[in-house]
């Protein structure tokens, strides 16, 4: 995927520019990518970028005159012309067009204060020569990954952690609590990796290296507050707010591209997006993947088709389970093994790249405006009657911990026993839970948690795959439109109400075609829900055309990757590596095997960190 890296030092090495080198080229992942660099010798710094090869790269590191600043991006800024504008209106003389100009002046103008104004999704690092310190930002949301390490004397950062293993004294030893959050959880949380020697970046953090005493800080530029009470009285004027604000969030992450594209599926979140373009002035492609006859594919045809848009499919069959081993490897080298993933969407990267896509929207963290399907996040009425920290934190471990460890009867781990990967999960769930503490609502502390963790560090995740063929744009990870969803009452936030009636207002056409989560056109009375959900269980399980889910994982695994799953799990290099005891991993693999159990997602992120071991560690 593209990224940035970079090496600083306050005593003189000859290797910076070299180890950069191998850095970018440990993101080089794509045909045609640009590796760009810049060195300062005398000062043994030298910072790179790996530009991608869809869009047009302006030449960086941007490197203001007598050396005062060096700056490298990665990422994009929607409101850059304005923030241009502005600088320009005091003073500021720009020499060319591209965004990592307008952060550097923007800072040398007004100090880290400038990043709060920034929207976009991003991530940068500025060498500030005056005061001899190197700063790494990201957007508010953390949605571009970035990751650092102190080696010695020395500060290295990049976009991916495979970059920084390149450094031969960066240590490989695994961290005991990035190990419990993924098998506990799923995905990483906090600023854990799977490396005890590797951190990443919070969201909206400016990490300050001073290159002087060798000492780092990070400072929040900018947080997400919880509403203030007034705000939450009028349901109505709420409702407004939001919907004013996702299409502004809709307008600014399409104005102006090209060859744009929309994943599309039948669900509400993309379709949502889909209803408040202008799709007379918006020139884009829709795309859906999945099963032959699975049910998405019908709702996005008709979907596609009320908005006037071409709709291209992509189904997985028999080359996909074939070709499965090197989706898989392929998925855990671009996400360095930090994200759980069926790698069904692997296949589908050409399809973007045949149609010439450059920009993807996707509707990744809508699920903030129907948080009772939030995956593991999912609430139900009940939770309404939580109080106070110590209920909610339960609430949740109890949820977000089940469906991976629960149905293992002995230990699994070498370094800890059940207890202790659950003590070490539920500290992370409460260090997390903290940055909450003083607010009111239950449920906007739980979304809070779904933007900070599942978004931040699983969505991102996802993204990085996309990553290496288009650029992805979601309006639904936007200040306004995250902060109008809070101001909500919390029962709105239960169903689909408040979808509804953004399509409702926009284009009630959109609501039509089935949501493939309920079985019902959206907006349909309670009753009609519950027997369409009924329906779609039952005619699934049958296995009748049009009710096909995405993918049968648990199936295949018994079956066609059963060879892949022992050659991977049952090696001498897995059972002998340290981190699982080898008598559990042959009892799961079998049990598995033989129906006795559905350990589908624990396998599947066994094989996933053994993969990153072995590609990355060893």
């Amino acid at each position: 995927m593209p990224g940035i890296c970079g090496s600083f030092s306050d005593i003189p090495r000859m290797d910076a520019r070299e180890v950069v080198d191998r850095m970018l080229r440990a993101m080089d992942h794509t045909v045609g990518g640009r590796r760009q660099q810049h060195h300062e010798p005398a000062k043994s710094i030298a910072m790179g970028r790996m530009a991608p090869d869809y869009a047009v790269s302006s030449a960086e590191p941007f490197v203001l005159p007598e050396r005062e600043m060096i700056a490298v991006m990665d990422g994009e800024l929607y409101d850059v012309a304005r923030h241009r504008r502005d600088l320009e209106g005091k003073g500021c003389r720009f020499d060319g067009d591209s965004d990592t100009e307008v952060v550097v002046r923007g800072y040398r103008a007004e100090g880290i204060p400038f990043f709060r104004k920034l929207t976009g999704k991003f991530s940068f690092a500025i060498y500030d020569g005056p005061q001899n310190r190197l700063l790494l930002v990201n957007d508010k949301f953390g949605m571009r990954p970035l990751y650092y390490s102190l080696v010695g004397e020395r500060f290295l950062f990049a976009s991916e952690i495979k970059s920084l293993l390149v450094d031969e004294e960066v240590s490989r030893k695994p961290s005991e609590r990035g190990i419990a959050q993924f098998f506990a959880f799923g995905q990483l949380w906090g600023e854990d990796t799977m490396y005890a020697s590797i951190r990443a970046l919070p969201s909206s953090a400016c990490l300050v290296w001073d290159c002087n005493s060798r000492k780092l800080h990070i400072e929040k530029y900018w947080q997400l507050q919880e509403p203030v009470q007034e705000l939450t009285k009028d349901p109505g004027a709420a409702m407004d707010r939001l919907d004013a604000a996702f299409k502004r969030a809709v307008d600014v992450r399409t104005a102006g591209a090209e060859h744009l594209g929309l994943a599309l599926s039948g669900g509400l979140d993309a379709r949502t997006i889909l209803g408040v373009i202008d799709h007379q002035k918006v020139k884009l492609d829709c795309f859906t993947i999945g099963m032959p006859g699975n049910r998405d594919s019908r709702s996005a045809r008709q979907l596609a088709a009320i908005a006037g848009y071409q709709l291209y499919e992509h189904f997985l069959n028999e080359d996909f389970l074939s070709e499965f081993e090197r989706h898989l490897n392929r998925m855990v080298q671009l996400t360095d093994g930090h994200y759980l993933s069926q790698c069904i969407v692997m296949p589908s990267f050409e399809m973007y790249r045949d149609h010439g896509i450059k920009t993807l929207l996707r509707g990744h963290a809508g699920e903030l405006m129907h948080m009772h399907k939030a995956y593991n996040f999912s609430l139900t009425p009940d939770v309404l009657n939580l109080s106070g920290s110590q209920e909610l934190n339960g609430w949740l471990f109890g949820r977000l911990r089940a469906y991976m460890l629960k149905a293992v009867d002995q230990p699994l781990f070498e370094f800890a026993d059940a207890q202790e990967i659950d003590e070490l999960a539920r500290q992370s769930l409460t260090d997390s839970l903290s940055e909450t503490s003083g607010w009111n609502s239950v449920i906007n502390r739980i979304s809070h948690l779904f933007i900070s963790q599942r978004t931040r560090r699983e969505t991102a995740m996802s993204l990085v795959k996309f990553g290496s063929v288009v650029e992805t744009r979601l309006p639904y990870v936007d200040q306004d439109v995250i902060e109008s969803i809070l101001a909500l009452p919390a029962e709105s936030r239960l169903g689909e109400s408040i979808q509804t009636a953004i399509l409702r207002k926009r284009c009630p056409a959109m609501m039509q075609p089935v949501n493939t989560n309920t079985g019902a056109p959206v907006g349909s009375g309670k009753l009609t829900r519950t027997v369409q959900s009924f329906k779609m269980r039952v005619f699934s399980k049958l296995g009748v055309p049009g009710y096909q889910p995405y993918e049968r994982l648990g199936l295949w695994l018994r079956r066609e990757l059963q060879p892949l799953v022992r050659t991977l799990l049952l090696d001498a290099r897995c059972l002998d590596r340290g981190v699982f005891r080898g008598a559990t991993v042959r009892r799961v693999v079998e049990q598995h095997m033989s129906g006795e159990q559905n350990h589908t997602y624990l396998l599947l992120a066994m094989m996933i960190f053994e993969s990153g071991q072995r590609q990355f560690a060893d």
